[in-house]
């Protein structure tokens, strides 16, 4: 009895072996759709629209102007942590922060 346990056990597991190292099912195609288009109806312009003549673009010659400066002031709340004494696998979620002082 235990032998055919283990015989029907092993060719269960050959089958799920079998089933996941089988090709992708492939999708199976819809026949095509015929395409109706009814929409808004189409007004065709007869008439120029009037434009008002306007003055040439005077060209403004603009002067180079540099980036302000950032100036970055590090936080004094945040200190150096000791890689060691973190534990990432505890099970729970951890907050890891990267930082620099520049």
């Amino acid at each position: 009895m235990s032998k055919r346990i283990a015989v029907l056990g092993l060719i269960l597991a050959a089958a799920m072996v079998l089933a996941a190292c089988g090709p992708e099912a492939s999708p199976t195609s819809a026949p095509p759709r015929s395409v109706t288009t009814e929409g808004a109806p189409v007004v065709v312009a007869t008439e120029m629209p009037q434009t008002l003549p306007t003055e040439a673009p005077v060209d403004v010659p603009v002067e180079p102007t540099e980036p302000p400066m950032v100036v970055v002031t590090p936080r004094s709340e945040m200190e150096a942590t000791n890689p060691g004494s973190v534990n990432l696998a505890s099970g729970t979620p951890t907050l890891v922060e990267f930082f620099a002082f520049w």
